[in-house]
């Protein structure tokens, strides 16, 4: 086969990273005390690699006709369990064991009536029948603690096998894409981020970090410089698949027409904690991994596309995007409830744009009636919780300051199609008075009331 190079590891690379001691036995049957690199590089049987490459559905040795009498031979690091071969349970069995798996996806994927656990089984099932497949990136969210989310990924690790799930937190990945640091970590199957929000990014950052993320994220492999642990680094094609979870909906800003990424709600309300020990106890002693691989196998995925279904990606970020915050809800402290629900009523009432400092003050106005009498810190929790969820109303391009009650301030939009439709429209008609107007138009007892029945809504 004639293709690009692979990476080269150097012999004082492979050395440095092999130098355990080990003990073996010569042709005298005595034993001898080496390192491994020794042991390794002095084996009558060594065949000799100028290094490694990474090509998902490839042989396990790849070799590259240069188009001279030599060849380079590469290592391909890429290889899964062959659930194939296995011996199958009986087929009440295994029946059995997929239709455990498919219960857990179902409680854990409840969305869209269960829309979105079929789109998943089709995700996975891409991946077992096309090596080279990647989907969009997959964000699993929900308030709740304890829901299930690292129990899906142990269940992606066993059958695919933990060698092939990397996982990193969201500042790695963010640089690992730009090639900072090793990062090796990208030459694997899966790629899964615990908590996005637990990420060591700056708030900053973690606002401009869709513009990092989106050149790592991609349906078809894209091409990163690769820096290996005790080795060399070289240009390579990545075929991970991504799947960040985090508890917190506003730790990654994606616009809602990148069908690169895909937002799936998690459930909410937790199964007792014996359902987990029974299906713990299910996941390590049951011969389950090659039951629900043939099944993945045999799915039909003829109508499965590697973006994000239109469908399924605007939800909880545009037509039901009130509903998506109201479940945020549950997992928030009662102060952040308040602002929360104050971004809903901007939406539906102030066409998307408020001035912090007006609705802060009608917050102050209200905090009796809504059982907050003694909280004094109302502008700094607003700007604090808002600072990811809005944005600053531009016009014309620039900051355009304002005064409301003799204070210099100015106005912003929030993040939803509202709040942006908002911000195209003073950018068609250049009518800031208009905007201004629409901001300031807050009465505290209509808020009031707005945020008692979304509490009464909820039972909160």
């Amino acid at each position: 086969m004639r293709s690009e190079n692979g990476p080269v590891i150097p012999t004082a690379g492979f050395k440095t990273g092999h130098l355990q001691d080990v003990w073996w036995t010569d042709a005298d049957d005595k034993p001898r005390h080496t390192s491994m690199f020794n042991l390794i590089s002095k084996s009558e049987g060594l065949l000799r690699l100028h290094g490694t490459i990474y090509k998902p559905g490839e042989p396990n040795i790849i070799e590259y006709d240069r188009g001279t009498s030599k060849v380079s031979r590469f290592i391909n690091g890429w290889s899964v369990p062959n659930w194939m071969t296995d011996i199958r349970n009986p087929e009440k069995e295994a029946l059995e064991n997929y239709n455990r798996f498919h219960d857990f996806l179902t409680y854990l994927l409840p969305a869209n009536h269960g829309a979105d656990t079929e789109w998943f089984l089709d995700h996975l099932a891409s991946k077992v029948q096309n090596p080279v497949y990647r989907g969009p990136c997959v964000v699993l969210t929900t308030p709740a603690f304890g829901s299930g989310r690292g129990t899906l990924m142990n269940m992606v690790g066993r059958l695919w096998s933990s060698k092939n799930v990397s996982t990193v937190g969201l500042s790695e990945l963010v640089d690992g894409f730009s090639g900072h640091g090793f990062n090796d970590w990208m030459e694997t199957v899966w790629i899964t981020v615990p908590e996005a929000k637990e990420s060591g990014l700056s708030r900053k950052d973690e606002l401009t970090m869709y513009e990092s993320l989106k050149c790592g994220i991609d349906p078809s492999p894209t091409t990163h410089l690769i820096k290996h642990k005790y080795g060399g680094q070289g240009h390579s094609e990545v075929y991970s698949s991504t799947i960040i979870c985090t508890n917190h909906a506003d730790s990654i800003h994606i616009p809602a027409n990148d069908r690169r990424f895909l937002f799936i709600e998690c459930a909410t309300k937790v199964r007792d904690p014996d359902y987990f020990k029974e299906l713990n106890e299910w996941l390590s002693t049951a011969n389950w991994c090659a039951d629900v691989w043939r099944e993945l196998m045999k799915r039909d995925i003829s109508k499965h596309e590697g973006f994000a279904p239109a469908s399924l990606q605007s939800e909880g970020r545009g037509v039901e995007r009130d509903e998506s915050i109201k479940r945020s809800l549950i997992g928030q402290s009662a102060i952040e409830r308040v602002v929360t629900i104050a971004t809903m009523y901007v939406d539906e009432k102030c066409n998307g744009i408020f001035q912090t400092n007006v609705v802060t003050d009608a917050l102050y106005d209200i905090q009796t009636q809504i059982g907050l009498s003694d909280f004094k810190g109302w502008e700094t929790v607003f700007k604090k919780i808002l600072q990811g969820g809005t944005a600053e109303l531009k016009y014309r391009k620039t900051r355009r300051s304002l005064y409301v009650n003799d204070k210099k301030c100015y106005l912003r939009h929030t993040l939803s199609p509202i709040g942006y439709a908002s911000q195209e429209a003073l950018d068609n008609t250049g009518n800031f008075e208009e905007a201004k107007e629409t901001a300031i138009n807050i009465e505290a007892g209509e808020l009031k009331q707005f945020i008692l029945d979304i509490f009464y809504e909820l039972g909160l």
